[in-house]
């Protein structure tokens, strides 16, 4: 705040408090100002960079081909250290689906900076890994897989390998281990732990 001279320090607190409260989600910073409390999508743009440079989140873009979509389609923020998640916001409830994929974001992000996630017909994939502009790795993240969410999380996986024609996906979770199949289509359901002390498969 010192460094780009902002006297509302109040609506920089805010606006961080409610990022970190929301890691791991959509944002759009047109529907953050009033949260802010300013006046302008701009400003909230402003901040947003003033918390990137200062290393506090990542902004993650959406997938796509056309670099205009890309910039203005919404961001899913990460914050740069799950501890300050727990210290920085006041969740009234826990939410470790959101916990663990913003860790599993950040073990990515020491691999790659071409990452991505993949939103299409309504339906959303996590994480698409690139290397050297070919694909690498769709990945999905759910605290544990159940019948409340186990279609949403397969059928925004599946939307992607179909979309990239890729015949593996991984899903990973907190505790589970699994292979469903879907077709020719082979899905990897793998703990947390397995997929963070070792490298992710590539995707064929």
């Amino acid at each position: 705040m010192v460094r780009h001279g902002i006297k509302d320090a109040s609506s920089v607190k805010r606006l961080l408090s409610y990022l970190l409260f929301n890691a791991a989600q959509l944002t759009t910073p047109s529907k953050l100002t009033d949260i802010a409390g300013v006046k302008s999508s701009t400003t909230v743009l402003e901040y947003f960079s003033y918390f990137e440079d200062s290393y506090l989140i990542t902004l993650l873009p959406k997938f796509s081909y056309s670099a205009k979509s890309q910039m203005l389609s919404p961001k899913k923020v990460y914050v740069s250290d799950t501890g300050l998640i727990r210290a920085g916001s006041v969740p009234l409830t826990e939410n470790w689906g959101y916990f663990l994929e913003n860790l599993v974001f950040l073990h990515l992000l020491r691999q790659t900076k071409e990452l991505y996630y993949f939103h299409e017909n309504n339906r959303e994939c996590d994480f698409v890994q690139l290397e050297n502009g070919r694909l690498k790795n769709l990945l999905q993240v759910c605290w544990e897989l159940n019948t409340d969410n186990e279609e949403r999380e397969i059928n925004g996986l599946l939307n992607a390998m179909h979309h990239f024609k890729s015949t593996k996906g991984t899903i990973i979770s907190a505790n589970q281990q699994d292979i469903l199949y879907q077709g020719d289509l082979e899905i990897e359901v793998i703990p947390a732990w397995k997929f963070l002390s070792t490298p992710p498969s590539s995707c064929v």
